[in-house]
C-alpha cells in the first residue's frame, strides 16, 4: 500500500475524531451515521477491533437523535437502509435489525403515500429512494404491494413517444417541468429501479417493458460535446463540461452497465461500458472543474466508479483513471484547514458539511479506504 495513502487515511480519521461532536443529526449522508459508516470501512481496513465500538456508538447517536425528533424525513430512511446494510454485512443480526425497522415503519409508510401522492419520481428524495430501501428490506418485510404501488405509478406517469420512454420531472430550485436524464433527478434513477425491482422478481413483465422504452430514449440522447455524451435535460439541453457522480455521462453508463447485468442484456453492458470509458478521458490538470476530493461533484466520486469498473475489468483505460484520481485525491488536502487539509467547495457551507460522507472528510476516507480493499458496496448511498 502506497505511503502516502495510508498516512492520509489516518489523517483523516483524526481529523474526524477531533471533530465528532459537530455532528448534530442522525442521518448517514451528512450526519453521524456517517462517521459509522467510515468506521465500518476503517475496521476492514485496519483489523484495529476498536473501531467496532465506534460503529456502534454512532448508531447509538443516531437513535438518541431520532428519538428526540431531532431529524428530518429523509434522514430516517437513510438511518434504516444502513440498518440493512449492516445486516447484509453480517454485523447486525434479522432480529435486531427488525426492533428498529418495524419502529420505524410507519413513519416511513407515511413519507411513502406522501410521495407518491405527489408523484414525486425523484430518486434523491422522492417515493423512488423510499422505493429502493423496500426492495432492501424485502427479506425482513414484506413491502410487496408498496412497490407494485410505485412501479403502477411509473407506469402511469410514464410519456411513450417514437423516441422511447420518458418521465416529467419539477426542477427543485425553479420548479420548471423538465426531462432531466441522469440518475439521482431523472430518467436514468427510474430505470435503475425498475431494474432493481425486476431482479426482486417484482411485476418484472411490466417493468422490463419499460426498461427497454426507457434506455431506447436514452440512448437516443447520446451525442458527443467536449468532455460530455449526454445534455442534463433533454428539454433545454443543459450540459456540464465535466464529470462527477450527480450529473450526466457517469450514472448513465454506471446503470446501463448494471441494468445489461440485471437482466442479462449484452448490448446494455457494453453501452455502460463505452460511455464510462469516454469518462475516464476526462482529466482537469488545471483543477477548472474538480476542485475539491468530495464524493459527489470531486475527485474521490472519480476515483471510487473508475476503481469499481477497472475492478470488473481490467482496463487499463480505467486503471489510468483510478491512479489520476486517487493522485487528485490525495493532494487535495493542501488547504490551511483543520478536516486534514481539505475543503469542500459545493456545498461546503457548514463545518458538518466538511465531515460528511457526501460531501466531506468521511466520504474522501472511505473512498480511499474502498480503492485498497476493492467494496464499493457504499455507493448505494449514493444512489448508485
Amino acid at each position: 500500500m502506497p505511503e502516502e495513502l495510508q498516512t492520509r487515511i489516518y489523517e483523516i480519521k483524526t481529523a474526524l475524531d477531533k471533530n465528532q461532536h459537530l455532528f448534530l443529526s442522525a442521518g448517514l449522508n451528512d450526519g453521524i451515521l456517517g462517521l459509522s459508516l467510515f468506521y465500518l470501512y476503517f475496521y476492514e481496513f485496519s483489523k484495529d477491533e476498536r473501531a467496532l465500538n465506534q460503529i456502534s456508538l454512532y448508531i447509538d447517536q443516531a437513535i438518541n437523535y431520532i428519538t428526540n425528533s431531532q431529524c428530518e424525513p429523509h434522514e430516517l430512511i437513510e438511518f434504516s437502509d444502513y440498518l440493512c446494510f449492516l445486516n447484509e454485512k453480517g454485523f447486525i443480526d434479522n432480529k435486531e435489525a427488525l426492533k428498529y425497522l418495524k419502529q420505524l415503519n410507519p413513519l416511513i409508510k407515511t413519507l411513502f403515500k406522501t410521495s407518491i401522492k405527489e408523484k414525486d419520481l425523484d430518486s434523491l428524495s422522492g417515493c423512488i429512494a423510499i422505493g429502493h430501501y423496500y426492495l432492501r428490506i424485502l427479506h425482513l418485510i414484506d413491502y410487496s404491494d408498496q412497490l407494485i404501488q410505485l412501479i403502477n405509478l411509473i407506469e402511469q406517469e410514464a410519456v411513450l413517444s417514437d423516441s422511447g420512454m420518458f418521465w416529467y420531472f419539477k426542477n427543485a430550485e425553479t420548479k420548471k417541468t423538465n426531462i432531466e436524464l441522469g440518475i439521482y433527478h431523472g430518467v436514468t434513477g427510474v430505470i435503475y429501479f425498475l431494474a432493481s425491482a425486476y431482479a426482486k422478481k417484482i411485476a418484472q413483465k411490466t417493468c422490463l417493458s419499460m426498461i427497454h422504452d426507457a434506455i431506447f430514449y436514452l440512448s437516443g440522447q447520446k451525442q458527443k460535446k467536449d468532455n460530455t455524451l449526454f445534455d442534463i435535460d433533454a428539454l433545454i439541453h443543459k450540459r456540464i463540461a465535466y464529470q462527477n457522480l450527480a450529473y450526466g455521462d457517469i450514472g448513465i453508463g454506471y446503470v446501463l452497465f448494471k441494468t445489461g447485468k440485471i437482466i442479462g442484456c449484452k448490448q446494455y453492458i457494453e453501452e455502460g461500458i463505452e460511455i464510462l470509458e469516454h469518462a475516464a478521458l476526462f482529466m482537469d490538470d488545471k483543477k477548472e472543474y474538480i476542485r475539491d476530493a468530495e464524493l459527489i461533484y470531486g475527485s474521490s466520486g472519480l476515483l471510487t466508479i473508475f476503481s469499481f469498473f477497472y475492478s470488473y475489468n481490467n482496463s487499463s483505460l480505467f486503471l489510468k483513471a483510478k491512479i489520476y484520481w486517487l493522485s487528485k485525491t490525495l493532494d487535495y488536502n493542501n488547504n490551511n484547514t483543520k478536516w486534514a487539509g481539505y475543503e469542500t467547495f459545493i456545498n461546503g457551507y457548514d463545518d458538518h458539511i466538511q465531515l460528511s460522507f457526501c460531501h466531506g472528510l468521511c466520504g474522501i476516507g472511505i473512498a480511499l479506504m474502498a480503492c485498497q480493499q476493492e467494496d464499493f458496496s457504499y455507493l448505494r448511498f449514493l444512489s448508485y
